[in-house]
């Protein structure tokens, strides 16, 4: 759980040398294994976000299997029509750029109000 606080702590920069150093080889893995599945990330980091329960479902899973199509360049635009309370918000404004990184500012994130 070490390395999930690390990562969310470095959401606007990524791991210098020195704090790289600093892991032993579980933590190294376990931060591999959460920066290439954002589904195991957002299981993983869901507890750290929210105070609800995690509740995964096929809605979550294809919603982070786009993103993470996006992500390896396999898609270039995406819209994602859920319904309120589904979730989209944490996992597209926290999670995806925690395990991207940066990015290379070409993203648009937008959401909607109430009316």
């Amino acid at each position: 759980m070490r390395v999930l606080e690390k990562r969310l702590q470095t959401l606007e920069r990524r791991w210098s040398e020195e704090e790289f150093a600093k892991l032993n080889l579980d933590e190294i893995e376990e931060l591999g294994r959460l920066e290439d599945s954002l589904i195991d990330f957002v299981r993983a980091a869901w507890p750290a976000i929210d105070n609800s329960t995690f509740c995964n479902n096929w809605a979550i899973e294809g919603l982070c299997e786009h993103l993470q199509a996006v992500t390896e360049g396999q898609i270039s635009r995406l819209l994602v029509n859920f319904p309120p309370r589904c979730s989209k918000t944490i996992i597209t404004s926290i999670c995806w750029p925690a395990v991207r990184g940066r990015g290379d500012g070409n993203s648009r994130h937008t959401g909607h109000g109430a009316a």
